[in-house]
This record gives structure tokens, sequence and C-alpha cells, in this order.
């Protein structure tokens, strides 16, 4: 039986070149013989972007939300999303509940515009979205209530269903 790695290099080559370049970089993160093989296909310096990711993020492998019915469509831990500031995909786990829906979600009717201001929760922090104190809902579909601590600028979730306190344990 033929498969992938038995096309001549060139014919993988041609197929290749059809491809967008999120597919492109998908597939060569699938095993080391194809990021050899199609690596004539990344210009020098090719970096993601934040459109090669906002395309990734609504392939089933990182949308089984969109295989639920309707009503069950919320975001869960198997559900990824793109960072702006670090360009990667991270669970919803890593998403406050606001970065995931309305605007900023994955089949909003607006532009990428708007999507590519979508931040995980460590990035939302490092760049002041979210101030000391702040409470937030993350993680999608389980509504997870966490805090950002007032002392080291933290995430913690609140424990046992609680939701007093801005201090970490690590910090009280």
């Amino acid at each position: 039986m033929a498969t992938i790695f038995s096309l001549p290099i060139e014919l993988l080559l041609a197929v290749s070149t059809d491809l967008t370049p999120a597919s492109i970089i998908s597939l060569r993160m699938t095993c080391r013989s194809l990021r050899d093989r199609l690596e004539p296909l990344i210009p020098n310096g090719y970096r993601v972007t934040m459109n090669d990711l906002l395309e990734i993020e609504t392939w089933p492998e990182y949308h089984p939300a969109l295989m639920r019915p309707l009503a069950a469509q919320y975001p869960d831990s198997n559900d990824y999303f793109a960072c702006s500031n670090c360009l990667t995909l991270k669970s919803a786990d890593a998403f406050a509940d606001n970065m995931m829906k309305g605007r900023r979600g994955k089949f909003a009717n607006e532009s990428t515009t708007n999507k590519s201001s979508r931040l995980c929760i460590t990035c939302g922090i490092e760049r002041g979205v979210y101030a000391p104190g702040t409470k937030l809902y993350h993680g999608g579909a389980k509504r997870i209530y966490g805090f950002v601590c007032e002392t080291c600028s933290g995430f913690e979730e609140f424990q046992n269903g609680g939701s007093e306190g801005t201090i970490c344990s690590g910090c009280s």
C-alpha cells in the first residue's frame, strides 16, 4: 500500500504547494519526516501568524464543540483558541470566557481584527488587560471562577466554589 512517505519528493512538493501556510505548518508538525521533506515550502524566517492560527482553530480537531448540538456548543477543555500575544493554540481552560465568545469567538460575524485581539489569561495579565484583583470566569463550559492575585499578579482558581479574596495561596 502506498503512503504519503512513498511519494517522490517532487510530487509531495507539487501537491503541498496548493495548501495554505497553516495547512503546511500543521502537516509539517505531524512527524519529523514530513517536517524535513516540506522544509522547501516554508520561506526562510517564516513565522506563524495569527491568521494561520485562526484558520487552524476552526478545524474539527481543535473545535470539537462544532460537532455538538447547537445548545451545547460552548467550548470546553478540548476546544482550542489562538492567543494573539504568544501566538499559540491553547485549551479553552487558558482563556477567560469573554475572550472566547461574541466578537472574539471562533465564528464571529465580524472581521478577524477582533479575534486578533484575543489573549490567553497569562498574556492578558502580562499586557495589563487583567489587573491585580480582577475576578473572571474561564474554561468555557466548566465556568471556573478565578482571580488575579493582588500581590504577585498570578492567576488562581477559587477553591471549593468560593469567590472571596484576591490574594493567592502562595502569597497569603
